[in-house]
């Protein structure tokens, strides 16, 4: 199975987020936009990031060109001034200093790596709106609508 079908295999099936008074009525909907070269925070290609791993990690792992590090936390990360573009990444634990080709990381929206790439805080890029979002799996009917109460405000789930 190639990527694409394996991602589509393993989307969450989440077609939007609706954000609702107490009195259920919608104050703000994000949906996908169908169009993949215009995405949104909700996207057709919805999944869970340790699906996403995992379908990386199995559809490369073999590949004796790339090299997996775990276990290991990046305490720098530098662009080779070389032509050829390969980053130095030096490792805050046990391993040496190495380069790469590429560094792909899934660690979340505080991500501590993006920001050592960009050279930035790690939350520079973040606006607080003390709305939170948790996203995890559960067993439901078809067609059931999801409402999760938090104080003040509602999140309502739109999904497929």
């Amino acid at each position: 199975m190639g990527m694409e079908a394996a991602v589509r295999a393993k989307t969450t099936q989440l077609e939007g987020i609706s954000f609702v008074r107490s009195d259920g009525r919608p104050y703000g909907v994000i949906r996908a936009t169908g169009n993949p070269n215009q995405q949104s925070l909700v996207s057709e290609y919805e999944i869970f990031r340790g699906d996403l791993a995992q379908i990386l990690y199995d559809l490369t792992k073999d590949n004796k060109n790339i090299d997996y590090v775990f276990g290991e936390q990046m305490e720098s990360i530098y662009q080779n001034e070389k032509a050829d573009g390969s980053v130095k990444v030096e490792f805050a634990n046990r391993l040496p200093t190495s380069e790469y080709d590429l560094v792909v990381a899934c660690d979340g929206a505080t991500s501590r790596t993006r920001a050592l790439g960009l050279g930035i805080g790690v939350r520079d890029d973040v606006e607080p709106t003390n709305c939170w979002a948790a996203y995890f799996p559960y067993l439901r009917t078809p067609g059931q609508s999801n409402v999760y109460s938090v104080p003040i405000q509602l999140v309502h789930s739109i999904d497929r």
